[in-house]
């Protein structure tokens, strides 16, 4: 790991979500939803790669690290509900499932 991510490591998640590799995007990923309410700063940068990520398994990835996110941070992660919602029309069930499990903590449905 290079010095920028021990001294930030959202801040390098968020950069590493734009690599064209898509391993790397999905390690940011999942970095992101292991540091917790530390990846707040990363939500849009998360919705943003779930829905239009150019990998499915980045995509995926990104919608488990929300997951698990907004049940952190509940109506802080109030930004990630539009994409939430537009993720529920995902082609991919476990999009769809992560989303749902997202919304449960940051809205009322």
């Amino acid at each position: 790991m290079s010095d920028d991510f021990y001294a930030d490591p959202v801040g390098h998640c968020i950069k590493a979500l734009a690599s064209c590799d898509d391993d790397v995007r999905f390690n940011a990923a999942d970095i992101l939803r292991g540091l917790g309410k530390e990846a707040a700063p990363a939500l849009l940068a998360l919705c943003h790669h779930m829905l239009a990520d150019t990998d499915s398994e980045v995509r995926c990835q990104c919608a488990f690290a929300l997951s698990e996110l907004c049940e952190q941070l509940g109506a802080q992660a109030d930004a990630a509900e539009p994409y939430l919602q537009a993720a529920q029309r995902s082609d991919n069930d476990e999009i769809r499932e992560f989303a749902l499990h997202a919304l449960k903590y940051i809205s009322s449905l």
